[in-house]
Formats: C-alpha cells, structure tokens, sequence
C-alpha cells in the first residue's frame, strides 16, 4: 500500500477497533456455532441457549443457528485461538465484554472495514483525482452504516469487501484469468456468508460473460459451484434439508416478502432511521442516476446492485431489516457508491460536502458508540434491548 492508503486503513482501526460491543441477536448465532464447534464438536447450539435469541432454528429439541454458514465457519481458528489465549469460553454467557466476540468482530468486520476503505479509494481514483477518491472513501466509510457495522458482528461488512473486492478487479483496465478466478472466490465465499450476495454473484457473472466470454464466466461461476454444495451439505446436517436456515424455521415471517412499498421506499430514503442521517448517500444516489441518464462508463454494473438491494430492502415486512441503524440490507450496496460520491465530492461547493458528511459521520458515530441496534437516526436513542433480554434469560438460566 501507498502511505495514503495505509493512513486510511489505519485511521479506520483506530477509531473502531477500541469498541467491543455487547451481544445482539444477530452476533450471537454467528458467534455460538463456531463456539460450539471448538467447544463441542458440534453444530447444535443447545447449550448455548441463554444467549441466541429469535435468530435461531428448532428442529427435533435441538437448537441451530439460521444464519449462513460461511462466515461462522471461517470464524473457528479465531475462536480457538481466542480461546487459546484466555477469553472467556462461550457456555459461560457474557454479554459485555466478551474478548471472544470482540475477536471476531475485529477479524470479520473491522479488519475487512479497513480494507475496504482503501479499495474504495483505489476504484474511486480510476474515475476521478485522489483527493476526491480519498474524501469519498472516508465519507462513505465513516459517514454511512459502514461505520457502526464494522463495530459489531454482522456479516453485512465482510460481505460487502468481498463482492466490492472482487467488482474491482474484475472492472480493471486488463484482468487476466487469475483475476477471474479470484473475483468468483470473493463472490463465492460472501454468497455463503449471506445469501442476498447470489444477486451480486449474478450481476457480476453476467458482466463477466458479456466483457470476456463463457470460458472466463465459467471461471467465476466455478468457485460458486464449490461454495453451493459446501452449503448445503451443512443445511442437510443442520436442517435435514436443504432449505435455508429461515425457510426451516416454523414461524416464517421473516419470509413474509412482498412488493416494495412506496412508504418503505420514503422510510429508507427520509424515515427516522433513512439515509436522511447519511446525507452523502443521497447525494451519491443522486450522482448515480444523473450518471446514468449521461450513459457514463463504469455506472451500469453499480447501479444494478444498489437497485437490486433497494428492491430487496423496499419489500421486507418492515424497512430497516430488523435492528440497526438504518435499512441494513442495503449496507453491501453501500461501496458500490464509491464513484457518484468522488464525482459529488468533485462538483459541490466544499462546504455542503463538509455538511453532509459531518451529519453522516455524527449519527452513525453515536450507533457506534450505543451499538448498531440502539440509534433512531438523529430523532433520538432506544434502551437496548437486545442486551436486557440476553441479560434476562441468563439469569432465568442462572437459576435454574
């Protein structure tokens, strides 16, 4: 890396790697399973119940996560290590301060934040000068949900360094067939990670088969082919099917996918969680569809990505997927609006960048600091309780 790019990365390790936040329901089947596994050998989390939540499958009195498995999975050596070195295992329930969680969240979400700040800047200097591309890459970085989910263990950061990752070298001036191979390993490994990432998989493939033909397109899909049947052999073993963990489950409103609404479309755009709190977003949004109306180069391939999750997003049974600080299915989409931010940031008077991304940098900083599942925009702060229930539950368990 060049000295700009290493200011950036490590910028972005200091301001987030210090938080160690406290237990959610979306970390704690993602941090249980591969606990369970060094622990016990296991895929059951049955004596892990006190800290999963609703994010998790019953089947026949056994308890499994509902997540996909490829980011847990790779989460193993880290938790013996972990282990290795003295935290806590994870049968003994701690909510706060869990150097086990921390650990995972630093390997799957900060580090990956650190390494997709700099490949935004890198794609973003294609298109435009590096100042421009730099200050894109940090509003985006900090001024987005970006921020408090590379925080916090979800997969919403990890998958979207890969997908950016391999979109990135697949949109270089001359990939060669390592490229290729590499860029369909990326997509593979986040498509196994979270299952929304087959969309992008399918964008890009169509990309690749378009620009270089079947023989390289067969090259992408390969390392997808490998990562399919690794996944649903872990579903045959976990559900006795090969349905998904939400699929499997026997209350399915989480299935309950509709039509995108008009008032999700207002929520998620100015909603008291919407990207009103990330002004920049807008602003990048704006960027996009006036690029694409102008057929610019290198527009096409990021707007069908970010359509794709708006989509996905506008349909869900509520706006926000759940806890967070924002509509979070949208956050892998998010890198994607690396070059309309660097155009933005280019034709706008300085002083209305500065402004947007301070509002950005200011709401998000303080889900950071709450946790992701805490923050209702700038309108004000919910309790967490995420953490009460866990907390609940575990002396319920206590006590028995």
């Amino acid at each position: 890396m060049n000295r700009l790019d290493l200011a950036l990365a490590t910028l972005l390790l200091a301001v987030v790697a210090p938080f160690v936040q406290s237990m959610t329901a979306q970390s704690a089947p993602r941090y249980a399973l591969p606990s369970a596994i060094v622990e016990s050998g296991a895929i059951e989390l049955d004596d892990y119940e006190p800290i999963i939540g609703v994010d998790r499958v019953e089947i026949d009195g056994h308890l499994y996560s509902d997540k996909a498995p490829g980011q847990p999975f790779l989460s193993v050596p880290i938790i013996a290590v972990a282990e290795w070195l003295g935290a806590d295992p994870a049968d003994d329930f701690r909510i706060d301060a869990n150097l086990g969680l921390w650990s995972l969240t630093l390997t799957f979400c900060t580090v990956p934040a650190a390494v997709l700040i700099v490949l935004m800047r890198r794609h973003a200097s294609r298109a435009t000068n590096n100042r421009s591309a730099a200050i894109a890459a940090l509003c985006l970085s900090f001024g987005t949900m970006l921020l408090p989910f590379a925080s916090s263990l979800y997969a919403h950061v990890f998958v979207a360094t890969l997908t950016f990752g391999a979109y990135h070298l697949l949109s270089g001036p001359s990939p060669t067939s390592r490229h290729v191979i590499v860029a369909g390993s990326l997509s593979a490994l986040a498509s196994a990670s979270e299952y929304p990432m087959l969309y992008v998989a399918g964008v890009l493939g169509l990309y690749v088969l378009i620009r270089f033909g079947s023989r390289r397109a067969l090259l992408f899909g390969s390392p997808h082919i490998v990562a399919t049947a690794l996944v649903l052999a872990y579903h045959r073993a976990a559900y006795d099917s090969f349905s998904t963990g939400y699929s499997a489950k026997e209350d399915r409103w989480q299935l309950s996918y509709g039509l995108p609404s008009p008032g999700h479309v207002a929520d998620i755009l100015v909603g008291d969680k919407g990207f009103i709190f990330t002004p920049m977003v807008l602003i990048a949004l704006g960027f996009l569809v006036h690029g694409m109306m102008r057929r610019s180069p290198g527009y096409a391939i990021p707007a069908a990505i970010v359509a794709g999750f708006f989509v996905l997003q506008a349909g869900w049974p509520n706006p926000w997927g759940g806890e967070g600080p924002g509509p979070r299915y949208l956050a892998p989409a998010l890198p994607f609006l690396v070059v309309p931010t660097a155009v933005a940031v280019t034709r706008l008077r300085t002083r209305w960048v500065v402004l947007a991304s301070t509002v950005g940098v200011v709401s998000m900083g303080v889900s950071c600091i709450r946790g992701p599942g805490c923050i209702e925009g700038l309108t004000g702060l919910d309790t967490a309780q995420t953490g009460q229930k866990l907390r609940t539950q575990m002396t319920a368990h206590a006590t028995e």
